[in-house]
């Protein structure tokens, strides 16, 4: 009769480690923004809402640069020629500006969190065509967006 409870009670605690493990699972979603000569690529970048997204931010100029943005409640110091990680959100729909504090009369950029719904359409609209590149036309778990007017640091 111990051994027929305890077993249910191994059953239950297994399946609430289960379900807390489910949130783990969900990649987030990287999106990469450039900087280079003191301006930020893209200056408009458009996110999901209601997901954690990480962004990358890569330095291509020799001097540091902290990214920072009020909105967000996040700043980060990224030194020359490195990359800095930032997650945010969730974030409901909505505006929400950076800079780099270094510079901000160059270093600007923009933010856009739009409804899931929306976000998808766009994505859709930029996707490659499937006889550009059969490696471009796979899809993508994780999401990078790139400006092609930043080329890598050498």
């Amino acid at each position: 009769m111990i051994a027929k409870y305890s077993l249910r009670i191994w059953h239950l605690v297994g399946s609430i480690l289960l379900l807390l493990a489910l949130p783990l699972a969900a990649e987030t979603r990287v999106f990469e923004i450039f900087l280079k000569d003191h301006l930020f690529a893209p200056t408009t970048l458009f996110v999901p809402a209601g997901e954690k997204i990480k962004l990358v931010i890569h330095n291509q100029d020799p001097t540091p640069e902290e990214f920072e943005s009020f909105s967000l409640n996040r700043e980060k110091v990224i030194l020359g020629h490195g990359k800095g990680v930032v997650f945010v959100g969730p974030l409901t729909p909505g505006e929400h500006p950076f800079v780099g504090e270094y510079n901000p009369d160059s270093a600007r950029g923009t933010i856009v969190v739009l409804p899931q719904h929306k976000w998808l359409e766009l994505q859709q609209q930029h996707q490659p065509s499937s006889t550009s590149s059969p490696l471009l036309a796979q899809p993508q778990r994780t999401l990078t967006t790139r400006s092609a007017e930043v080329p890598d640091a050498d």
